[in-house]
């Protein structure tokens, strides 16, 4: 079987991390720096841009060779958007490419390169010396904007590269390829990959408008009550140990601690705002905004085999862990209820946190004090000051998902299949047991807890 190991190493002043491949290898200052590549593994060449094109790489993908590369999603966006066009480079056919990084994943092995190697005693030691000269070469020097050109780094950059090309040659015949009905998997995946989901960046930018707007008013108010801003933990745990004790500020303690623990109204107050001011989800606007390419769409979302299990696992945006948010609906003059995204997405497109409280009813009737319900006016004005204000949060965290948008002429479905990692796993384990109590509404978590405590009310719990 023919084949040609490659990886490409490149510079732009676009952020890979935060933008992915795809927007990478579309950014106009992204350009190559060299390409190492092994026919059949027998000897590591290396193509620069001084270089004529590698015709013996071409003559080898004519004649159906596969393109392997780790993690090469990265190497095909830069052939198909910056070799190709800009190059006169022939395109890879889809068929051809394979990754290596599928197969550490399918074998739940480290996915990046250097650590899997050393794992599986491959003997490729990391170039450390390789690796400084890369992240000095990839990016745009911080006081002059421009990037290095310094030969003796580049010609460190070069054997780095090849080094690389040489330990995933070494990676591909230790593990070899995936089994063919998973190789189908995997295609499946890329292609998904390849295609993207598509964004609504107008309304992007309208829950970011509505979050900036309710969050400046929140933070100050935050600032004038305790003294420090939201995001300085240390701060507000020394101003929360005279008031109340926490063990920690995890999301699960906060959650619990308002809901149940009977909190002095200053403390309430304050931990109601910065849980709308730190609040994780906001975060998916920026992302979305970085990974978004030219056409609006954002690829590179999904891992393959990214769970132990084999289930996909999510990247950049993570489309797979959007919030369901908290904000309720109520029905319409018919008695009917009110479809979510009718009222919550024109409220986020005036781009006004009060509009956004209006519309949805920024006031809910009860809230759970202590484990019961507490009348909304019989809170303490600070408390209900707090919860009104960080409400236009709430809303564009419901409305995140609501960015995600069906192309021209197409239908975007959604569906969620409840607990259906655990049901398979369970049933290919025999475990019908398990999934009888499933069936019968028991929390597994409360189960195994049961078992592990010695304590059988344990398992009498159920989802609420």
């Amino acid at each position: 079987m023919a084949y040609v190991v490659c990886d490409f190493e490149s510079r732009s002043t676009c952020d890979l991390k935060k933008a992915g491949a795809w927007v990478y290898s579309e950014d106009p200052t992204t350009e190559p720096l060299c390409l190492g590549y092994a026919l059949d593994g027998v000897e590591v060449r290396l193509w620069t841009p001084a270089d004529p094109p590698p015709q013996d790489l071409f003559d080898a993908i004519a004649v159906g060779a596969w393109v392997i590369a780790h993690n090469a999603l990265f190497e095909r966006s830069m052939w198909a958007n910056v070799m190709t066009p800009g190059y006169g480079w022939p395109p890879v056919p889809d068929a051809q490419w394979y990754d290596t990084m599928a197969s550490c994943a399918r074998r739940a092995l480290p996915l990046k390169l250097e650590k899997c190697g050393p794992l599986l005693r491959l003997n490729n030691v990391k170039d450390d010396e390789g690796h400084r000269a890369m992240l000095q070469l990839a990016k745009p020097q911080k006081k002059t904007g421009g990037f290095k050109e310094d030969p003796e780094l580049l010609a460190k950059l070069h054997d780095y590269c090849k080094a690389d090309v040489t330990a995933e040659d070494a990676l591909l015949r230790r593990l070899r390829f995936i089994e063919r009905p998973e190789l189908d998997i995997w295609r499946l995946n890329q292609k998904m990959n390849l295609r993207g989901i598509r964004l609504d960046l107008a309304f992007n930018q309208d829950c970011q408008v509505v979050a900036d707007r309710a969050l400046g008013p929140l933070k100050e108010r935050f600032h004038a009550l305790v003294g420090c801003n939201a995001g300085q933990r240390d701060k507000f745990l020394e101003w929360l140990e005279p008031r109340h004790a926490f063990p920690d500020m995890q999301a699960e303690t906060v959650k619990t601690a308002l809901a149940d623990w009977p909190l002095p109204d200053d403390v309430r107050q304050a931990l109601i705002m910065r849980n709308a001011i730190t609040a994780t989800s906001l975060k998916k606007l920026a992302a979305m905004r970085n990974c978004a390419g030219s056409d609006s769409r954002a690829r590179g979302l999904i891992q393959y085999h990214g769970a132990t299990t084999g289930r996909d696992s999510g990247r950049l945006l993570q489309p797979q862990n959007f919030p369901r948010g908290k904000v309720e609906f109520g029905k319409d003059e018919d008695g009917e209820d009110v479809p979510p995204w009718e009222v919550l997405v024109p409220a986020i497109q005036s781009r006004d946190p009060e509009t956004v409280s209006v519309m949805l009813g920024g006031e809910p009737e009860f809230v759970t004090i202590c484990g019961r319900s507490v009348p909304f006016k019989d809170l303490d004005p600070g408390v209900a000051a707090a919860i009104r204000d960080a409400f236009p949060i709430d809303a564009v965290s419901a409305a995140l998902r609501h960015n995600i948008v069906a192309a021209p002429g197409k239908a975007l479905v959604a569906g969620d299949f409840s607990t259906i990692e655990a049901r398979i796993v369970l049933a290919l384990a025999g475990q019908h047991d398990r999934l009888r109590l499933i069936a019968a509404g028991a929390d597994l978590y409360c189960d195994f807890g049961s078992v592990m405590l010695r304590d059988p009310s344990v398992s009498k719990k159920t989802h609420s």
